[in-house]
């Protein structure tokens, strides 16, 4: 018989939270990831979640569009949102991308310290 395996759970602390998740639609999966890497290099984001494509309908020039689509999820801080924003949309390819942010009013303590941006070397 197997043995169940048993994992310590840590105890999280929930704390209030600068964190912000910036979504954000691109053309292609290289694309999203060229960006994302790009803004963690630059230390604007400290994660960003490259999303399988999905299908998109969107009013676009007077008609209706079809398209598919990669989201991704960039995950940072107040302090970092609005130079994240700006960086994505000067280097995004589409004309008017989707970028819009989700302020995180709770996160747990260890991934909200982690979240933080980290002193240069």
């Amino acid at each position: 018989s197997r043995k169940p395996r048993l994992q310590r759970r840590r105890s999280q602390q929930e704390i209030m939270s600068d964190g912000v998740f910036v979504y954000v639609t691109f053309a292609t999966a290289s694309e999203a990831e060229r960006i994302g890497r790009s803004a963690i290099e630059a230390d604007l984001a400290a994660c960003v979640n490259v999303l399988p494509a999905h299908h998109s309908l969107y009013r676009w020039d007077g008609g209706i569009e079809s398209a598919s689509e990669h989201i991704a999820l960039f995950k940072t801080v107040k302090a970092s949102e609005d130079a994240l924003r700006a960086w994505i949309e000067k280097n995004h390819s589409y004309d008017c991308p989707c970028i819009a942010s989700i302020d995180i009013t709770k996160l747990n303590s260890d991934f909200a310290a982690w979240l933080q941006p980290k002193p240069a070397f």
